[in-house]
């Protein structure tokens, strides 16, 4: 039997190959276009600090060579200088740097014991981090931003603990052999942050981290990033290779995403994938009306000689849902 079905189907393939084909490539493509402008969606996204409310007074600080071109990281010194010149034309600094790990988060359970979990993105932040980048407290707060303490991310905490209170629960960080890297206890839960330069999954104090972090200032409201890079002219520094830096600002509402940048070829690929697919469904669905009225006519046939309801939904199933789902 299972033979029969099998050449109902080959037959109705070979009858009809062309649409088949046709249908088959163009739902690939459709779905192929598709996915590459979903990808660039995400990158935009993750690029987009328009989500900010205060985005269009909030500064990157780096170190840039004489001609401009190269970057380099901000040390603490500089901040501590940066902080001392220009205390009037910012509001507050902020600071981020990624943490190095590679392990476990392991969560605590009522029962004592602690529940490993993976994770992906842990960065270090001072309090400010908070209020300049609005990041939105769902639970917790951070008045208590010292050591030892950390702030979750939405989507992280409902991994982590499911529908449980994560505040004031310990998490352990440990690495791949389950040795304790560190203890933290979670003073907070805030609304994902989808910008990459600043998301995570979880965030910890400064304090504990030496690493070179990405410096992020809010300007008041009288003052301008020529006004801040006029200022930051009179505190250069020297590297290694005698090549004077100069710390400079630049808004973060600036830096443009590949959609941004390219708008006419994404709406472009869009409109492409829609038709691709577009032409694709129609196909199918002509395919489908076509199908169902050959099997129908099969169907009654079949069943004015007696076939079973049984024999029938098998055949329904063996011969039209294979031919529809290869379509």
């Amino acid at each position: 039997m299972i033979k029969h079905y099998l050449k109902v189907i080959s037959r109705e393939i070979h009858q009809n190959w062309f649409r088949f084909l046709l249908n088959t490539l163009g739902i690939s493509v459709g779905l192929l276009i598709f996915s590459f402008t979903y990808f660039l969606l995400l990158k935009a996204r993750g690029k987009d600090v328009t989500s900010f409310k205060n985005h269009d007074r909030i500064v990157q600080i780096t170190n840039s060579d004489s001609s401009g071109e190269k970057t380099y990281p901000v040390t603490n010194d500089d901040i501590n200088r940066i902080m001392r010149l220009c205390i009037s034309d910012f509001e507050t600094v902020a600071t981020i740097s990624p943490v190095p790990f590679d392990g476990y988060v392991n969560v605590e359970r009522p029962t004592g014991d602690f529940l490993p979990h993976s994770t992906s993105w842990i960065r270090s932040v001072n309090d400010e981090f908070f209020d300049i980048f609005n990041a939105e407290f769902l639970q917790g707060n951070n008045l208590y931003w010292e050591n030892k303490t950390a702030v979750l991310s939405k989507s992280f905490a409902e991994k982590l603990f499911g529908n449980e209170n994560p505040i004031d629960k310990n998490i352990e960080l440990t690495d791949k052999t389950h040795h304790i890297f560190e203890v933290y206890r979670v003073v907070g839960v805030i609304k994902d942050i989808y910008v990459d330069a600043m998301g995570a999954d979880i965030y910890i104090s400064d304090s504990e981290v030496t690493t070179s972090p990405r410096v992020f200032a809010l300007l008041n409201n009288k003052s301008t990033t020529e006004i801040v890079n006029q200022q930051l002219k009179n505190i250069p520094r020297v590297n290694g290779s005698d090549s004077q830096l100069i710390p400079t600002a630049k808004p973060i509402s600036q830096k443009k995403s590949f959609l941004n940048q390219y708008d006419p070829f994404a709406v472009g690929l869009v409109l492409l994938s829609l038709l691709v697919l577009l032409s694709a469904i129609i196909n199918f669905f002509n395919i489908l009306v076509s199908s169902y009225i050959t099997r129908n006519r099969q169907l009654t046939l079949r069943k004015i000689a007696g076939a079973s309801q049984k024999y029938i939904f098998r055949q329904l199933i063996c011969e039209i849902i294979p031919v529809l789902f290869i379509s």
